[in-house]
């Protein structure tokens, strides 16, 4: 993320909705001062949820820097319905999910164990077996990009499954399908990671 790297680093804090009110006021004039500021407050979140859709950092970096030329571009449309967080991931996952079907996503079927989802380790145990969320993020961008994209899109940016299948353009049991695949592959993936420490 080179052109995030620049930037000092510093916890964001959510912004008052009057503060935020008034960077977008100060953005439909032109101050590019504002601009800067929500540019700065959302990159690095925007960023990470782009490259965990798209597994490539420059193209992750491409798609941010669009998503935020088009979300200024189309300011004026922001109605205050969401938080201006959920408008502008609402941006970037179209714009990554463009970029993907420009690139054909495949979807693949995979037959699913149900029993491999049964959880059979105590609450005590689960805590040793947690893995870092570095290593969790790391396995989840090594899924296959159709269960990847779904996993993400439902699981940690919590849309739900049946607006990832819209948003996809697949079918609903598609989704539950890949998903049901994504969970499976990253437990055996972590799992196979424990045993090997």
């Amino acid at each position: 993320m080179e052109f995030c790297q620049s930037l000092p680093y510093r916890t964001k804090q959510p912004l008052e909705e009057n503060l935020q009110q008034d960077l977008i006021n100060k953005c439909l004039k032109g101050d590019s001062l504002a601009q800067y500021r929500l540019f700065d407050l959302y990159v690095k979140a925007m960023y990470n949820t782009v490259l965990r859709l798209v597994e490539n950092k420059m193209e992750a970096e491409d798609i941010v820097q669009e998503g935020f030329v088009k979300a200024f571009g189309k300011l004026d449309q922001f109605k205050g319905n969401s938080t201006f967080g959920a408008w502008l991931k609402r941006i970037m996952v179209n714009q990554a999910l463009d970029s993907l079907k420009k690139k054909s996503l495949e979807i693949v079927p995979f037959p699913v164990n149900e029993a491999a989802f049964e959880d059979d380790h105590s609450p005590e145990e689960s805590n040793d077996l947690m893995p870092s969320p570095a290593v969790v993020n790391a396995q989840i961008l090594k899924l296959p990009k159709g269960c990847r994209m779904i996993f993400t899109l439902y699981q940690i940016e919590g849309y739900e499954q049946k607006q990832v299948a819209e948003m996809l353009d697949v079918s609903l049991s598609t989704v539950k399908t890949q998903y049901r695949r994504a969970r499976l592959l990253l437990k055996e993936r972590l799992m196979a990671l424990k045993d090997e420490r």
